[in-house]
């Protein structure tokens, strides 16, 4: 799973979502009556993005930032308090998830990934790293992109 840390908005545009992935049949899931999920579906491959608001979060990144100081202790890298503040700003968490897991889906699920962080100035955490909006490796620094 990869997920995108949203610090400028609280909600995205209903409409960019359901336009985020040309050729998908798009849906959505509710939870009490609040957009929970949105699904992307091509015929061999579908994308799922859970939603997690402001209220349901904090936990969720005081974790996430322990998880880093460990990465850090175990390989290294500078964890920086302007990257924990960063975090710690998060309005929207955005959590990615592709069923089945294949080459083409890991493409479509980038794309879409890439595009949304893009847009909103975002952090992403792929594979037990965090890059920038560009993709650009932020933590910890020992590669240069994350495609």
């Amino acid at each position: 799973m990869s997920t995108v840390y949203v610090s400028t908005a609280a909600e995205l545009p209903f409409e960019k979502m359901a336009n985020l992935c040309e050729g998908a049949e798009f849906s959505t899931n509710s939870f009490e009556g609040v957009i929970s999920e949105y699904v992307y579906e091509w015929p061999a491959f579908t994308l799922h993005v859970n939603i997690s608001r402001l209220n349901e979060i904090s936990v969720h990144i005081e974790e996430l930032i322990g998880y880093l100081f460990n990465i850090q202790k175990s390989v290294g890298g500078n964890l920086d308090e302007q990257l924990l503040e960063r975090f710690r700003e998060t309005k929207l968490v955005l959590g990615f998830w592709s069923s089945p897991d294949t080459e083409g889906g890991s493409d479509l699920l980038h794309d879409a990934l890439g595009t949304i962080a893009y847009n909103t100035k975002s952090l992403i955490f792929w594979e037990g790293k965090v890059y920038d909006e560009n993709a650009s490796l932020l933590f910890p620094q020992k590669e240069n992109t994350l495609y």
